[in-house]
Order: structure tokens, then sequence, then C-alpha cells
């Protein structure tokens, strides 16, 4: 009888995990040692809760079984009779006065557990021996949070039948109301607010369980919530409505009735984004048409000075743009680094955009603050399709940059013979010259590019210009130690 085991197992520990009463009986009469635990903590008792032997629970007692015992994670027989739902050993347990007050490792009391798993028997029993109907795990989750996480609605009927706190938030604020909502448990939300739940209470990041709903996109409980008197225009810590996470997770029906609700749509969260720019983010058209019918103003802006239209152009959604233009949407208004939604489409190659834009009359000439025109941009990009359409529709092929940088200057240096070509088709100038007087000359001799350097100097470009430092384009022909660009400029008469 003293023989133990690896795992420290008596021959006690042994029989009553295999469920042996008679053998059990015999070890004790023998006086096996009734409290003694194994390498896990565990007693023979809690290993009979744990067969579920009831009567090896009760043939324990009998020989002095202690119920209090708890293992190595701080869990005692009560809580294998709760997560088992041993309605019987619980009873057994109880009666001998168990502790319900003790908690395990995760903080939970067995009511917890009870809740958690769904044992409506032993939690009506351990109510009856005078559990804490709002007992308090280690986060605070009371025991009707558990049962509306884990969606367990005769629990919470018995559990406010017998006066539990509907309201009561735990560490993060959240109600048991908040719970079923981010779970989607739609009856025991009916059940909690048919109870006076309180229905716009909001948790530690400010979110009510209107906003939970929306954020998980749950209709049905977004429409039971508004039946019940719900803020649709409370906002969280990031002042964020209802109707901004609609809006941003495409709840179209969400949005028609928080709307016909009244929900306030040119509301602004914290970076002055309203529910039409998180529509335009998403793309969707629906949600759209309906907040500009509702009156809003396509033209906000937002923490960085976009409006809708720059979103719109971001994110490739060439379907709402017509949109916003139609109700008014400034089509050339730029945002905090001058960037108006055409120079944006260029920036990101969206030419489908590109071209909607032009039809609608987007100005091609606008430059950011660092005098880029879009033009400037494709050139820049070796983008030939882009700088086309632009040059077709008006852009001005020699708009210089802040550094007088034209787009010839960046084709020429890039080598690409193309778009050089098509600049040249447009009567570019090919002498202007950028902040240390350079033409594209420099840039195509630079670069050692002799069929630019060639076509350059067809077009006029001159070969005897002196940069702001005495370099001349034969000088620097010189240096790159070119011979067929030093006789090109040599038969064009350079000095």
């Amino acid at each position: 009888m003293k023989q133990r085991l690896k795992d420290l197992k008596t021959p006690l520990h042994v029989v009553c995990e295999n469920g042996k009463r008679r053998i059990a009986e015999m070890l004790l009469d023998r006086n096996a040692k009734v409290n003694i635990r194994d390498k896990a903590g565990h007693t023979p008792l809690y290993l009979a809760s744990l067969k579920g032997c009831t009567e090896i629970v009760e043939l324990l007692i009998q020989h002095g079984a202690d119920v209090n015992i708890a293992d190595n994670k701080g869990r005692t027989p009560i809580f294998v009779a709760c997560e088992r739902k041993q309605t019987e050993i619980a009873k057994l347990l109880l009666n001998y006065n168990a502790n319900t007050l003790i908690d395990n490792e995760d903080g939970k009391h067995p009511i917890h557990c009870c809740c958690e798993v769904g044992s409506s028997e032993i939690t009506e029993l351990l109510l009856s021996h005078g559990v804490d109907i709002n007992q308090r795990d280690s986060h605070k989750s009371t025991p009707l949070h558990w049962a509306c996480r884990k969606g367990h609605e005769l629990i919470v009927k018995i559990l406010l039948d017998n006066n539990a706190d509907v309201s009561l938030p735990n560490r993060n604020r959240d109600t048991p109301l908040h719970i079923a909502c981010e779970k989607g448990y739609l009856n025991i939300i009916k059940i909690l607010l048919e109870n006076n739940a309180d229905v716009s209470l909001p948790n530690r990041n400010g979110d009510t369980p209107l906003h939970i709903a929306c954020e998980n996109g749950y209709l049905n409980i977004i429409k039971m919530l508004l039946k019940y008197k719900a803020n649709v225009n409370c906002t969280n810590i990031y002042k964020k409505t209802p109707l901004h996470l609609a809006c941003t997770h495409c709840l179209h029906e969400a949005v028609s009735l928080l709307l016909l609700h009244g929900a306030d749509a040119s509301a602004k969260d914290i970076q002055s984004t309203t529910p039409l720019h998180l529509a335009c983010f998403s793309g969707n058209k629906i949600i759209v048409e309906e907040l500009c019918k509702h009156g809003v103003v396509v033209d906000e802006t937002e923490k960085y000075g976009r409006t809708p239209l720059h979103i719109c152009c971001e994110q490739g959604n060439l379907n709402l743009i017509p949109i916003l233009l139609q109700h008014g949407g400034d089509i050339n208004k730029m945002e905090n680094e001058n960037l108006t939604p055409l120079y944006i489409a260029c920036r990101d190659n969206k030419i489908d955009i590109i071209k909607l834009l032009i039809s609608f009359g987007a100005k091609l000439n606008e430059t950011d603050k660092g005098g880029w025109t879009p033009l400037y941009l494709a050139c820049n990009e070796s983008n030939l399709e882009m700088a086309k359409t632009l040059i077709a529709n008006g852009a001005n092929v020699n708009k210089a940059d802040n550094d007088g940088i034209t787009p010839l200057h960046l084709t020429a240096q890039a080598g690409n013979t193309d778009l050089t070509k098509l600049l040249l088709k447009r009567k570019t100038f090919v002498n202007m010259v950028e902040k240390f007087g350079q033409t594209p000359l420099f840039k195509s001799i630079s670069g050692i590019h002799k069929d630019i350097t060639e076509m350059l100097l067809q077009n006029g470009a001159s070969v005897n210009v002196t940069d702001k430092f005495g370099m001349t384009p034969i000088r620097l022909a010189l240096q790159k130690k070119d011979n067929e660009i030093i006789n090109l400029l040599q038969y064009n008469n350079v000095e």
C-alpha cells in the first residue's frame, strides 16, 4: 500500500481512477492514506470525482477524505464535478462543506466553471448553498458573463431569475450584453434586454453593444438593440460611431437602419474620417449612394486632408468616382501635400481612373509641394501609356519642378527613347536649364545615352551651353570617354 508509481500514484489512486470500489474499500480498511497527493497534486478523491464514481467519492469521504485539497492547478474536487457536470458528486461534496470560494490558477470559482460548461443543475445547487451569484473571477467576470460567453441560455435565465446583476462590467468594462453581442447570441441578448440590461453602456474602449454588433456584422442583433433604443450616435475612444463601423465592414442594411434611426451621417472620428471616407475605402457602392442621398458633404477632409474622392483614387474604386462628382465632389481639391485626385491616380498607376478624371475635367498641370505634375510623375516612372494619355489631353510638357527639372530632363537622364520622342513631338523646349544650369543634353551625355543625345541635337539642343560649375557638354563627354557622343557633338559644331 506504500508503493508508489513514477507519477507518485498509490494503489488507492489507481483503483479510484479506474472505478474499482471494492478494491478501494479493501485498501481503506487497511489504512491506505486517503489524502495523499500524486505528482499532479491529485488526491484519490479528486480522481474518483474526475471518473464520476459517486460511490467511491462517498466511500472516501466516509474514510476522512478532505474535500478541499487542491491539485497543482488550484482545482479541488468540486471544480471537477462542475466541469464534468457530475451533479450527484457535487451534492456530496457540498454536503461535506466543499469550499465554493476557492479559485483555481485561472482565477475562476466553481460557479464560473459551471456557467462556462453549461451545468445548469449544479449552478442551481451552488446557488442553493449560498454562493454569491455575482462572484467575480480574476478578470472580474461574473457567472452571467461566462454563461453569455458560452451561449448557455438556460443558465442565463437561472441566473437572472436569481437576481444576478444584468449590467455588471468585467475588468474590460464589458457587460454580459457586450459579450453576447460579440458572440452573436440573439436569444440571450433578448433575455438580457428583457431584464433591463443597459443597452448603451460603454466598455473600456468606449464601445457600446451596438458598436460590437456593427463590428461583427450581426444585422438581427443591430435591429434588436435599436428596438430597445440603443444610442446610434455614441462614440468610442476613437470617436467612431456604430455607423463608422457599419461602413467599414460594408453592412449596407445596417447603414440603412442606423440612418433611419437618426445616425449622424457626417460624424467624424478621431482622425476626422467620416462614414463616407470609410465606405469609399471599402468600395461599397450601395452605401456610398445612400450616404450621398442622405445629404453628406462629399468633400469633407480627414486628418491628411484627403476627401472621399482621394480615397477612391488610392483604392482604385473607379465606380464610386462618378457618384461623388455628381454630388458635388471637387475633382481638383488638394490634400495636405497638394496632391489632387488625378495626381494620386497617376502616382498609383491607375490608368482607367486617370482617363475617367480627365473626362470629368480634372486639371492636368496642378503640382505637389515639390512642383511635380502628373506628367512629371509619368516620366519619372517611365510610364509611356500614362504620359501619352496626359499629353493627348493637354498636359504641359515644359512645366518644371521646384528645381527646374522638366519631363525632358527626366527622360533624357533615364535613357527612355520612346518618352523622349513623345515629348519632342510636342515641341518641348530642349534647352531649358535646371537649378545647376544643365539642359537635358547634359543628362543624356551623363547617362551615355547616344540615341537620345542625337535626338536632342536634331531638335535644336545647344552644344555650347555651360552649367554653373563651368561644365560643357563636350567636357562631360570627354570625361565619360564616349567617342560616339564626342563625334556627335563635334559634328554639331561644338566649340
